[in-house]
């Protein structure tokens, strides 16, 4: 049963790679903002975070794909802190990161600039710190 699953998985990975991406930033970012306003991060939340994080920080995140229940794959991706809010940061990626490479196919990955909100307090100071995260969760995507 779980070879179906896997198979089916690998089937519908490849069929979308012609499709265009659902997930995409718009620059509608209004769903992250408390009236409108970006506000600062809540002390209880920058508990979640090293110290040194801060708004103009370049470190590295964690860019992972879930690929079912106990599937996760992940890379390390280097990003710049650009704004806070209430509950996390909002992180803008310094590179491109494919996690899978084929003709015409780039979907897992991100692309350079594009932006989330990191509420996890998964930010790395350095590269090697973010793979040894990645390691130890057993994620790490090596290709």
């Amino acid at each position: 049963m779980k070879t179906n699953l896997i198979v089916l998985f690998v089937i519908l990975f490849f069929a979308s790679c012609g499709t265009k991406s659902d997930v995409k930033n718009n620059g509608d970012d209004s769903r992250f903002f408390v009236d409108g306003n970006s506000g600062t991060i809540s002390k209880k939340n920058k508990l979640k975070f090293p110290d040194w994080v801060e708004v103009g920080v370049e470190c590295y995140g964690l860019i992972v794909y879930e690929a079912g229940e106990d599937v996760k794959v992940g890379y390390p991706a280097k990003l710049k802190v650009i704004n806070e809010k209430h509950d996390g940061y909002k992180c803008e990626t310094l590179e491109d990161v494919k996690m899978y490479k084929s003709l015409g196919c780039d979907k897992l990955g991100i692309k350079k600039g594009e932006t989330w909100w990191e509420t996890d307090g998964d930010l790395y100071k350095t590269k090697e710190e973010a793979v040894a995260i990645l390691k130890e969760r057993d994620w790490l995507f090596e290709f």
